[in-house]
């Protein structure tokens, strides 16, 4: 297999990785989908002279960086500088590969260029460059998820309902995809099919905290704030960062006359995310005495 040669632009824009400084916080780009933005990473498409190449290049970028935390950086202006910079590598070195480059590459290179995308919001071009990973590889499953993932942020629920349904078929044993399925219920306000669907997720996951973050709201919503509690205060444990939580707790402590504890939620929670404007206005509440209202999930 033939390659053409690298020009001065591409080695410009391949020498910055070495050179760039991110400063991240472990945040959740994707509640409960914990998916690493490198296509290559995936074993499925591991093979090729090119994709050991391109994975070390990915790793040369990111290599004092947690991968997975590649979308919660600090500052937005470093933010769009990093995106940018890496788009334009992953771009320039897809420039260089041969015509009959392995398709497991293009889907790799694809599959990052959407997770970009969606890391900057750019809903419409991600779901545009996942698709281009489908063509190369159909049944990929971390394509077809995030796709599902961009017509639910873009309010096309249908679609995004087709694709998780579809998946939910291929893997039937998927606690995330059972999840965003349950999600698509519930926005249908199909409660007990959701309530049910959640509750099945988390048997395949106990650990799944969108799940146990729905469930804390669901059963909210029915009254028992009890397991409300208990499904709060365990999704707190499976994602410290998943503020959701603290609100469901302090809504239920609230309901069973116990205003100190609920404060005490909202406290821990506005460490977690001081601007959070919900966990600000519910202190506000508590301070002065009040009770919060269930929130709808």
């Amino acid at each position: 297999m033939t390659r053409r040669a690298v020009s001065p632009r591409t080695q410009s824009v391949l020498s910055q990785l070495s050179g760039l400084q991110i400063s991240v916080l472990l945040a959740d780009f994707m509640e409960s989908v914990s998916v690493p933005p490198f296509g290559l990473v995936d074993a499925s498409l591991a093979g090729p002279e090119q994709a050991a190449q391109y994975r070390a290049l990915l790793t040369r970028y990111c290599r004092k960086n947690p991968v997975t935390a590649f979308f919660a950086l600090k500052d937005p202006q470093e933010r769009a500088l990093c995106f940018k910079a890496r788009e334009e590598a992953i771009q320039a070195y897809s420039a260089t590969l041969a015509a009959d480059a392995d398709p497991r590459l293009r889907a790799g290179i694809a599959l990052d260029l959407g997770m970009l995308s969606m890391g900057k919001g750019s809903l419409d071009q991600a779901a545009e460059r996942l698709r281009t990973c489908l063509r190369y590889a159909p049944e990929h499953f971390r394509a077809k998820l995030n796709l599902g993932i961009c017509h639910e942020q873009s309010q096309r629920y249908d679609e995004a309902a087709e694709i998780y349904a579809e998946l939910h078929a291929s893997y039937p044993n998927s606690s995330v995809v059972l999840t965003r399925l349950a999600a698509m219920e519930l926005r249908l306000q199909r409660r007990d099919v959701a309530f049910g669907m959640f509750e099945k997720a988390l048997r395949l996951d106990r650990r799944n905290a969108a799940a146990l973050v729905a469930l804390g709201a669901l059963c909210g919503d029915r009254g028992d704030f009890a397991r409300a509690l208990e499904y709060s205060k365990r999704a707190i444990v499976a994602n410290p960062d998943a503020t959701k939580g603290y609100q469901n707790a302090a809504v239920a402590l609230s309901r069973m006359n116990r205003s100190a504890e609920a404060l005490e939620y909202v406290e821990r929670g506005l460490r977690v995310a001081p601007q959070d404007a919900t966990l600000r206005a519910m202190k506000n509440t508590l301070t002065a005495g009040g009770v919060e209202p269930t929130p709808r999930p």
